[in-house]
C-alpha cells in the first residue's frame, strides 16, 4: 500500500512542476493539483482516523474553502497579468497601478482571514485535538510536496 502511495505522490509531484499561476488554470493545468488534492484527502483521512459521518463533513467544508481560495488565487493571477501589462513609462502616479496593488492587498488579506475562518470553523466538527493534528498534517503535506518538487529541480539542474 505505501508503495502504491509513494508512486502515486511522485506521478503527481512530478506534474507539479508547472508554475503556481499555471496550477490554478483551467482545463489540462488542473488535473496534476487534483491529483494532489486527491493524495491529500486520502492521507488526511488515514492521519486522522475519523468515521465515516465525520470524514464526510470534514471533506465537505475542505471542499468549500479550497473552492474559495482557488477563486481568490485567480483574482490574484488577474491583477498579475494586469501589473504585468504596465511597461514603467509615465505611470510613477497611475492609479490604475495603485489600484491593482490595493487589490493585491485586500484579496491577500481575505485568503488570511478565510483560512482562519475555515480553521475556527473545524471544531464544528473536530475536537481541539483533532484540529491541531489537521494543522500538522496540512504543513507537513506541503512541506512533503515542496521539499519532492524542490529535489526534483535539483536532479534536473544537475543533469544539465
Amino acid at each position: 500500500m505505501k508503495n502504491v502511495i509513494f508512486f502515486c505522490a511522485v506521478t503527481i509531484l512530478l506534474s507539479l512542476c508547472l508554475p503556481a499561476r499555471l496550477a490554478f488554470a483551467q482545463d489540462k493545468h488542473e488535473k496534476p493539483l487534483q491529483k494532489v488534492d486527491q493524495l491529500e484527502k486520502v492521507k488526511l483521512i488515514e492521519y486522522l482516523n475519523l468515521n465515516d459521518e465525520t470524514n464526510v463533513k470534514l471533506l465537505s467544508k475542505r471542499k468549500e474553502f479550497k473552492a474559495r481560495i482557488r477563486n481568490s488565487y485567480k483574482a490574484i493571477d488577474s491583477l498579475i497579468v494586469e501589473l504585468e501589462g504596465y511597461d514603467g513609462t509615465n505611470d510613477k502616479q497611475n492609479p490604475a497601478i495603485k489600484k491593482c496593488i490595493e487589490e493585491y492587498q485586500r484579496i491577500e488579506l481575505q485568503i488570511m482571514k478565510n483560512r482562519q475562518e475555515y480553521i475556527n470553523s473545524l471544531y464544528e466538527i473536530l475536537t481541539p485535538q483533532q484540529v491541531g493534528k489537521y494543522i500538522v498534517f496540512e504543513k507537513k503535506f506541503k512541506k512533503e510536496i515542496q521539499d519532492f518538487i524542490f529535489k526534483g529541480r535539483e536532479k534536473n539542474h544537475k543533469g544539465e
